[in-house]
Formats: C-alpha cells, structure tokens, sequence
C-alpha cells in the first residue's frame, strides 16, 4: 500500500482461502499518519484475488 506515493507496507502476501467467497483479515501494522488528508492507494503486484474490505484503525 501508499500513502501519498510512498510504499509504506512492502510486499504482503495474500493467503490462498479456497473460495472466492471466503475471506481473511490481513493486518499491516506500524504505518503513522499525520493530521490531515491523505491518498491511499492499493498496488497488486499479482492477478486473481478479492478484495472485500478495507478497515483502518488507530
């Protein structure tokens, strides 16, 4: 993932579930923000996978 053009994860890898139906939380931790807006933006580096949710907490 990015913020504001700057890779702030690295790689993460996505675990196979099975279905296309099944989901797993994925967790990042330890990225900061400051106050203020921000653009966030999601890279795939791979084809064919699903994403259902996006949840950012503090």
């Amino acid at each position: 993932m990015e913020i504001d053009g700057v890779d702030v994860t690295g790689p993460v890898m996505v675990p196979n579930t099975g279905s296309w139906r099944t989901f797993q939380w994925m967790g990042v931790g330890g990225v900061s923000l400051a106050t203020g807006r921000h653009v966030l933006r999601l890279h795939a580096e791979q084809e064919y996978f699903n994403l259902d949710a996006l949840r950012i907490v503090q």
